[in-house]
């Protein structure tokens, strides 16, 4: 018998009692049973990754939040972390590639908390790197010739990458 219905996870017993009205299976015994946490998974939707061509490989910067999914309706669990990182490129050209994500002290928060588990495996979310204009401009004097190289690429601020504006074609398309 058990008093109540567990919702939570973790390790209950449940005492099992035979009634004396059958002899032949009187007796009782202990059961415990586990109900497990419910595992989580990583929601990189809110995440803009990208940077225009500068022939490095370097990471580009993070806008937006990283976010879980899975978290039963009436639920109190959210993800709290101290800050997330995008690995670097696998090269320096343009392209748009998934690239792992570094969550740095990643941990659950709220009185569900211990109800559920991140995911095993750390998120990874799509980056870009961006297609520059290059503008070449030769300047001939007397005695020398200067070569100018401008390189255009779109810089955008938080509220255009906020909108999803975030790239060339999307802004051309808005």
């Amino acid at each position: 018998a058990i008093d109540y219905n567990p919702v939570n996870a973790g390790t209950y017993k449940l005492k099992i009692q035979v009634s004396e009205k059958d002899p032949s299976y009187k007796g009782s015994a202990t059961v415990s049973y586990i109900i497990e946490q419910r595992p989580l998974e990583w929601d990189v939707s809110g995440l803009k990754i990208s940077k225009p061509y500068d022939g490095t490989t370097e990471a580009a910067k993070i806008k937006g939040y990283l976010n879980i999914k899975g978290v039963i309706e009436g639920d109190d669990a959210a993800l709290a972390y101290d800050s997330i990182t995008a690995a670097d490129f696998p090269t320096a050209d343009v392209q748009k590639v998934s690239v792992p994500i570094i969550v740095e002290n990643a941990g659950l928060t709220g009185t569900s908390r211990d109800n559920y588990s991140l995911p095993k495996v750390s998120p990874a979310a799509e980056a870009a790197i961006i297609k520059a204009y290059i503008t070449e401009i030769t300047i001939p004097d007397d005695d020398n010739k200067y070569r100018v190289v401008v390189q255009e690429a779109v810089n955008v601020n938080d509220a255009l990458a906020a909108a999803a504006m975030d790239s060339e074609d999307a802004i051309k398309t808005a």
